[in-house]
């Protein structure tokens, strides 16, 4: 009976030793499940942090997706724009061009009518002038052959030698001295005329030959234009 005491004894010690142990593992396992569990809530804590960083990035990413985007079709629409600009800017360069040496051809081409009107103008001008010279040469010359007057007339080709510096257009010789005619025809006869009765008042100042008075014959429709006709130089 002792012996089996001492062996319930023993198992009993075992018994308990062992229970103590495998409390003790089941303390460590406890522990070990708190630091699983614990572990276990940090990791959902940060997935859950993790998801709504990627919802928030998603949204972000969307929402500069759509700036992008916007800003592309923005880039695109400034880039036609300059393109339309730049062909519009083109086009009024080229009309602008053309419009200038329409202009300048235009310039040339009334240049060169002006040119042609005043070159027209100077050969009627310098026609006129022929023919009134010739036209007063005949009237004189048909004048002095009228058989009341029978006055003998020189022109320029038959001038005595007292004129042959002188050069008028034509001399009439009366009692003892020479009328001179001379046939005038400018451009600006206001001026010229004035001007002309100086010269010939200095040239014929110093001649008693000379009669005191000479005549300038010019055409009809200038002589409207003289306010004077009739001049005193001394």
């Amino acid at each position: 009976m002792e012996r089996d005491k001492t062996r319930l004894t023993e198992a009993k010690i075992r018994l308990e030793t062992e229970l103590d142990r495998k409390s003790e593992e089941l303390g460590e396992l406890k522990g070990d499940v708190k630091k699983i569990s614990k572990e276990r809530d940090e990791l959902a804590g940060k997935y859950e942090t993790l998801s709504l960083e990627k919802i928030e990035i998603q949204s972000t990413r969307k929402y500069l997706e759509k700036e992008l985007g916007e800003t592309k079709n923005s880039l695109a629409r400034h880039e036609a724009e300059e393109i339309r600009k730049q062909k519009e800017f083109e086009q009024r360069i080229h009309k602008l061009d053309s419009a200038e040496k329409s202009l300048s051809d235009e310039r040339q081409r009334i240049r060169r009518e002006d040119e042609e009107a005043q070159a027209n103008i100077l050969e009627e001008q310098t026609r006129i002038w022929n023919d009134h010279e010739q036209i007063v040469l005949s009237r004189l010359r048909e004048a002095c052959q009228k058989p009341a007057l029978g006055f003998m007339l020189h022109d320029n080709t038959t001038l005595p030698s007292l004129f042959t510096k002188l050069k008028p257009d034509a001399i009439i010789p009366f009692l003892s001295q020479y009328v001179v005619f001379d046939a005038k025809k400018s451009k600006s006869i206001r001026t010229y005329i004035p001007e002309q009765v100086k010269s010939t008042a200095r040239k014929y100042k110093d001649i008693p030959e000379i009669y005191r008075t000479v005549f300038f014959v010019v055409p009809t429709n200038e002589l409207q234009e003289l306010k004077i006709q009739s001049f005193i130089e001394e």
